[in-house]
């Protein structure tokens, strides 16, 4: 799947295929794809759907069966930025951004710049543990991201976001 999505990249010509989306449900897709990101070992297709949104969507390549090369050719628009796509799954989407900041417990504290991947500010804490402040644009991500990475809040988080973020945990 990878390799025949690098030839339509390359070639730019449009996709179809089958895909799985983080719910199950399943659908077809015709997209032109754009590009490829690679986030914590799992492949990314950045494309344009043609299907329903007709917008640039991120696809998990781990998530598409039956992929087919199309002959429809199309190019990709001057203003359209690879980089925008390429970076954790809790920036992606046209929500504003929001600012946050999450404590690195000291217990893996060594992994903060895996954890971080150069983004945002950080801060070593007397305890050890590391003070991140960063952006989001997907309250949903975000919070799949601190419950895998075992982040915490800092001391004084609004208790709105706090709740908010703990409601979700335990939906």
């Amino acid at each position: 799947t990878l390799e025949l999505l690098i030839g339509a990249i390359i070639n730019q010509v449009s996709a179809s295929f089958h895909y799985t989306n983080a719910e199950g449900a399943e659908s077809s897709r015709i997209v032109e794809p754009y590009g490829l990101n690679q986030y914590k070992g799992q492949w990314y297709l950045i494309a344009l759907d043609k299907n329903s949104t007709q917008e640039v969507r991120t696809f998990s390549v781990a998530n598409i069966d039956d992929c087919e090369i199309e002959n429809e050719r199309f190019e990709i628009p001057q203003s359209f930025d690879l980089n925008y796509f390429c970076t954790p799954p809790f920036l992606w989407g046209s929500n504003d951004v929001q600012k946050i900041t999450l404590v690195i417990p000291a217990s893996i504290a060594h992994r903060s710049k895996n954890i971080t991947t150069g983004l945002g500010e950080c801060t070593t804490c007397e305890d050890g543990s590391v003070m991140w402040t960063t952006t989001y644009r997907d309250l949903d991500e975000l919070c799949q991201f601190i419950i895998t990475e075992r982040l915490k809040f800092p001391e004084g988080t609004s208790y709105e976001k706090q709740y908010f973020i703990q409601e979700y945990l335990e939906g």
